[in-house]
């Protein structure tokens, strides 16, 4: 209410080149988030929990991370490795555990970069393309299930909203496009939003 910040913790004071990406808060309150290469080639990120236990380091090897999102049992996170087109499935516990990693989904070389993942109220997973021109719903066997296509490439973050949860809204980038490429995509770094008929999760 004061519009002051406090600091909660230091996260990788040790690699500079590192900054925070995504993050997502799963329903026992914990915070998950991904850190990464601030210049996107050396495979430093790590995924973290916060919770009253503290900060923990969950996985790493990752260049660039994004989400992590949550099925909605709460028994299934998924997280994204952005440069290796890959979206993983971890198995996690009432500890906050997480176990058995395993890919979910590998995106098709040609079709762009998963990015910021959200799941739906069946449990389906939703990603974002990053030089994709779109976004994608996916079965909980991932299975792809529907393309969302846009008028421009780089597709960043979705998140549910609306009274009933059947808008998606989609953040996207102008990071990376010339002026050619800013002039056929004069709506990109825009907000989007589409119908969808199943809601996200409340």
């Amino acid at each position: 209410a004061a519009g002051s910040f406090t600091l909660i913790r230091t996260v990788e004071p040790d690699q500079p080149g590192n900054r925070l990406n995504d993050g997502a808060v799963d329903g026992k309150g914990r915070l998950w988030f991904g850190s990464m290469d601030d210049g996107e080639a050396a495979p430093t990120g790590k995924l973290y929990r916060l919770d009253a236990g503290g900060l923990a380091a969950m996985d790493s090897g990752t260049v660039i991370t994004n989400g992590p999102a949550f099925s909605p049992d709460g028994l299934t996170l998924y997280h994204t490795d952005t440069l290796g087109k890959t979206i993983y499935a971890f198995d996690t516990g009432a500890d906050g555990a997480l176990r058995n990693k395993r890919v979910f989904v590998t995106i098709e070389d040609g079709a762009g970069w998963p990015d910021g993942p959200v799941v739906d109220s069946q449990g389906c997973l939703w990603t974002g393309l990053f030089g994709g021109w779109a976004a994608r719903r996916y079965a909980p066997d991932g299975a792809l299930l529907e393309t969302v296509s846009f008028p421009v490439a780089n597709v960043t973050k979705l998140a549910f909203g609306g009274g009933d949860l059947t808008t998606v809204y989609a953040t996207t980038a102008s990071k990376g496009l010339d002026a050619a490429a800013l002039e056929k995509q004069p709506l990109a770094g825009g907000l989007f939003r589409f119908a969808v008929s199943t809601p996200g999760l409340p």
